[in-house]
């Protein structure tokens, strides 16, 4: 459990007053942005989420590829619904974005 806390950060000249910011613990105005989502991880956002509705005929593998994730686009752009069309695009921007 990550605890928050207030602290105090100097002014960058004299005679300003200081201000409050509101940082968690081990976290700095410095640290990078949450890594984003991996194919594997929104393959298998997919069949939790989706599984019954529009991947019903399709297995989850265990240890998927990028061509693995690509292949149940199709389902969930024509059976997800809205939400199941971003996902097939998140889907398709990471599998195919350069590594």
């Amino acid at each position: 459990m990550r605890q928050n806390q207030w602290q105090e950060e100097p002014a960058a000249e004299q005679g300003m007053q200081t201000r409050s910011v509101f940082y968690a613990e081990n976290e700095t105005m410095n640290d990078a942005p949450p890594e984003t989502e991996t194919f594997v991880t929104l393959y298998r956002r997919a069949f939790a989420d989706y599984g019954t509705r529009a991947l019903w005929n399709m297995r989850p593998i265990e240890h998927p590829t990028p061509a693995d994730a690509l292949a149940i686009t199709r389902a969930l752009r024509t059976h997800g619904g809205m939400e199941g069309r971003r996902l097939a695009e998140q889907i398709e921007s990471v599998c195919r974005a350069p590594h």
